[in-house]
């Protein structure tokens, strides 16, 4: 998240996805738990039954599950596991915000690895706690994040702001990032500066499933928007300069 925002905020600074939106009430906030383990769920509701002005609206096991509630729902605020069984966490991440996109998604993983924490916030997630932590980080998350901020676990808050300060977000580019092949036939159509509409109409595809595909390939090439990611998509070798010189799209954003 130069002219390039950082992909991470400080443990709890201000994040300009949020205030965008502008901060939410905290009365009546709207939770829905998603994680493949019922104990795990159950003992988050328990934890958020006993909070003030908090009510779970829903539970779902699976990133499908996930998608569906939270589609229906609109809940404020959805406490995701990462290691789902039918979808890495960074995509089930997309495709909630997809459907929901004033929805606060917050990680709950086992998984403290830094290049974790950077791939949830990339995909955007706005909190990342570890199962491990005390319960009371639940509710500071809440309270963080419908303030307008981002809230990273302080157990590896210190870690990932050091490796944003050393570029380690950018490491992981040394390597071509594995795009599916329709992903591809998006990133050719963005190289070539047509727009989301433009593109489901030239490869036959729904309005929103071009705009899911543009959002996972700007996470995968950990771009800041679309001339950002064509450019790498070049430098990577991605992209042949005939599938399109990124001209129109340099045009189109001017």
């Amino acid at each position: 998240m130069s002219s390039r925002p950082s992909p991470i905020a400080t443990g709890s600074v201000g994040d300009d996805r949020g205030t965008a939106l502008g901060p939410r009430p905290r009365s009546g906030t709207s939770v829905a738990l998603v994680d493949s383990h019922e104990l795990v769920r159950a003992g988050t509701l328990a934890i958020l039954t006993n909070a003030p002005l908090v009510r779970v609206v829903g539970e779902a096991a699976t990133a499908s599950e996930a998608v569906a509630l939270c589609r229906s729902a609109r809940p404020d605020v959805v406490f995701l596991d990462f290691a789902l069984p039918d979808r890495a966490g960074a995509d089930a991440i997309t495709d909630i915000r997809a459907v929901s996109p004033r929805s606060a998604v917050v990680v709950l993983t086992l998984d403290d690895a830094t290049e974790t924490v950077l791939s949830a916030v990339r995909a955007g997630a706005r909190g990342f706690i570890l199962k491990r932590a005390p319960t009371v980080r639940l509710i500071e998350a809440i309270d963080r994040i419908l303030g307008g901020q981002t809230y990273v676990d302080p157990e590896v808050a210190s870690r990932v702001i050091e490796a944003v300060a050393i570029g380690a977000n950018d490491s992981v580019m040394r390597t071509p990032p594995a795009l599916t092949p329709r992903e591809l036939d998006v990133l050719r159509e963005v190289a070539d500066g047509r727009s989301n509409k433009e593109i489901a109409f030239h490869l036959r595809l729904a309005g929103g499933t071009v705009k899911i595909h543009v959002e996972r390939i700007l996470r995968k090439l950990a771009a800041a928007n679309r001339a950002e990611a064509v450019s790498r998509a070049f430098a990577l070798g991605l992209l042949e300069p005939e599938a399109g010189t990124g001209d129109a799209l340099a045009t189109k954003q001017r």
